[in-house]
């Protein structure tokens, strides 16, 4: 089984949870929240994701994920790869999360990933996604 997307959309770091106290009529109340951008930027690839996807990976299969993030290039940028923020472990999280129960059971299914960030030539940021059931052939 193998899957492979191109997602059209402008690669997110995905934004640590937040949490806040306020004291209500004398007790203290404390919750987390995903701050908005990153929610949405989330909901956006989750829709993406789910309208190409055909079937689940079964559970318990491990697998290999491979993800290379191309990013619009700031014009003022001389970098010839994107070696400023976002880091690759915040974009890949967002990404493992929006798949999980979509694409497969659980994401501590995957065993091994390749993770790539370039520059778009294309004018536009997207994502390419392949996802496979690892083989160790050292077995």
């Amino acid at each position: 089984m193998e899957l492979k997307l191109s997602i059209p959309e402008e690669p997110q770091a995905m934004a640590r949870a937040k949490t806040t106290s306020k004291c209500i009529n004398g007790r203290w109340k404390t919750w987390s929240y995903t701050p908005t951008p990153s929610k949405l930027a989330m909901e956006s690839l989750k829709c993406a994701i789910y309208t190409k996807v055909k079937e689940q990976f079964p559970a318990y299969m491990p697998l290999e994920l491979t993800v290379t993030f191309y990013r619009t290039k700031p014009d003022s940028s001389k970098d010839a790869m994107p070696v400023r923020k976002p880091d690759l472990s915040n974009l890949i999280k967002g990404v493992e999360d929006v798949m999980n129960k979509i694409v497969y059971p659980d994401d501590a299914a995957i065993v091994k990933e390749v993770l790539v960030k370039k520059w778009s030539t294309t004018g536009h940021g997207y994502i390419e996604i392949e996802l496979k059931e690892y083989k160790d052939d050292s077995i």
